[in-house]
């Protein structure tokens, strides 16, 4: 049975991982991680999540070592079935429109770190069954590239194993693959024609122009928060205008400077598209083609509150977003803090109605603040606000005193029926 300090090393673990990789351990089940994590543990011949958390602060590379681990078995097709039927039912018919009214036949697709290849075959099939014989009428560039050589030449031979299977319809395998011995399949010209292989480096080498999608899932985890900052750059300026970026789903673009430049098209699929000018708040509620705001936030304008808030987020983005979105409601933002501990001290300065906390921050987290402002004031009114919606720091946060949590994007009605309960509302 895990004991209390081992629970503490394990979240402080996820914790880690994500702030520093931007990784969402809770995407997985717990009993999986922990045996992954184990698998590592072992190979490194340490005994506690304390240890292992020491070794990932002095050897960078153990962290590719652990997301292979991770991530093992997750090249399919049609893996995470839910992202491409978002593709299918909304974002092809969104690119194919637009097309239709400026007269452009061409669709590009970038599937940036393609591994052995059942990613992009798998767009390949998807826009066959998608387009039918109206595909003739596109001019279809679908790139897809790996900086592994030999994963390249394993996906141009397009040969595989049931287990790369397990995701696709039974009239898929029979319409696309030929069936070989040993259980193994081949993927058909028709498909394998339209899909065009390279050896890539993201950051090193040349990108595509004009691009239609970007397909790069489960590959952002592997870099560092500054090298995931030139890749997404990289992204966005491979895009055409309103371009679509899809990630991984245990991919976040909550701590890169990315979440300036993509909103959420569906935020439960992580698909993301290019906004043409960095998002200046003032301006929203935006056109029409988009009635919520980058975060998911709806313009309301019907409450009148008169109290007063303390917000606490690193983002300063996120902490504009939200100040707007109160200010039109009538709550005076007396206060801004970007960390732990100036949180704690512009609470006591401030006394605020409330606080709206986020979670992973610099010097000092969310979590420590909480402590201390409820051990200096049992009544202070917290609402967490974070990007982590895993059940254990949620727990966490309501133990220590918080009286809710909101995990981001912020839907503002429901951001104010929350108010509406816990706070006293000053009219």
């Amino acid at each position: 049975m895990e004991t209390k300090q081992e629970s503490t090393d394990f979240l402080r673990l996820q914790k880690k991982i994500l702030k520093e990789r931007g990784f969402a351990l809770d995407q997985y089940n717990p009993a999986y991680i922990e045996r992954r994590v184990a698998i590592r543990m072992r190979a490194r011949n340490v005994d506690s999540y304390d240890e292992y958390v020491r070794i990932l602060d002095r050897d960078l590379e153990e962290y590719r070592h652990l997301f292979d681990a991770l991530t093992i078995n997750v090249t399919q097709f049609f893996r995470d079935p839910g992202v491409f039927e978002a593709v299918k039912n909304e974002v092809l018919p969104t690119i194919l429109k637009e097309k239709k009214s400026t007269n452009d036949n061409t669709l590009r697709i970038w599937s940036a770190g393609c591994a052995s290849g059942e990613e992009p075959y798998t767009i390949a099939i998807l826009l066959k069954e998608t387009l039918g014989e109206g595909i003739k009428n596109y001019l279809i560039s679908l790139y897809a590239t790996d900086i592994d050589q030999e994963c390249i030449q394993k996906a141009r031979e397009g040969v595989y194993g049931k287990e790369s299977l397990t995701d696709l319809k039974p009239e898929h395998l029979d319409k696309y693959f030929t069936p070989l011995s040993g259980e193994k399949h081949k993927i058909s010209d028709e498909i394998k024609n339209m899909v065009i292989f390279k050896y890539h480096h993201l950051v090193r080498d040349v990108s595509f122009p004009a691009l239609d999608m970007i397909f790069c899932r489960n590959v952002l985890i592997y870099f560092t928060h500054e090298m995931k900052d030139q890749i997404l750059e990289i992204f966005y300026k491979s895009l055409s205008p309103h371009g679509f970026l899809i990630i991984g789903k245990s991919e976040l673009l909550f701590f890169s400077k990315a979440r300036y430049y993509f909103y959420p098209f569906n935020s439960a699929e992580h698909i993301f598209r290019k906004e043409r000018r960095k998002p200046v708040i003032a301006e929203y509620p935006g056109p029409e083609r988009r009635k919520k705001w980058w975060w998911g936030i709806e313009y309301r304008g019907k409450r009148t509150f008169k109290n007063k808030v303390l917000i606490v987020d690193d983002s300063a983005f996120m902490r504009l977003t939200l100040k707007n979105m109160l200010s039109r409601a009538g709550i005076e933002v007396i206060g801004e803090a970007e960390n732990g501990i100036e949180a704690v001290e512009k609470y006591k300065q401030l006394k605020p109605d409330f606080v709206l906390m986020d979670i992973l921050m610099p010097v000092e987290d969310g979590l420590e603040a909480m402590k201390q402002i409820i051990k200096s004031d049992s009544e202070a009114k917290i609402i967490v606000v974070s990007a982590i919606g895993q059940e254990t720091i949620v727990q966490e946060a309501l133990q220590i005193g918080a009286k809710d949590y909101l995990v981001k994007p912020v839907l503002e009605d429901k951001l104010f029926k929350i108010l509406e309960n816990i706070i006293e509302v000053k009219k």
